[in-house]
């Protein structure tokens, strides 16, 4: 699977918090809210798990498979697991998704810092 990128459907509600959450555990999806300040950057990094990760404001910044990707509010990025990527954070509030939990790793989730 590549890395995919899609956008907030009208559809499924207000771009919110509540709807996210909502949105991503419908899917199975664990959850985690993450909130990093502007210039957070993590190097070149992988995941054990394939995740999404969400911006509901600012922008978050992802390289991956030779792309650049720039994330804006109601922005959601799949990424597979194994993939090598960097962040960069200007963003406010982050939603990070990881697979359903028989899948996923806590000890696989990175902190800013």
């Amino acid at each position: 699977m590549p890395v995919r990128v899609q956008h907030w459907d009208p559809a499924w509600g207000a771009l919110n918090e509540k709807n996210m959450r909502r949105w991503l555990e419908r899917q199975g999806y664990a959850v985690s809210r993450y909130v990093y300040p502007p210039g957070t950057c993590f190097s070149d990094h992988t995941h054990e798990v394939d995740k999404k990760d969400t911006v509901l404001s600012g922008r978050l910044k992802i390289a991956a498979e030779g792309q650049e990707f720039v994330l804006a509010p109601g922005d959601i990025i799949e990424i597979p697991a194994h993939v090598v990527q960097t962040r960069k954070w200007s963003v406010t509030k982050q939603w990070s998704a990881w697979t359903p939990p028989a899948q996923s790793n806590p000890s696989d989730r990175k902190t800013a810092g």
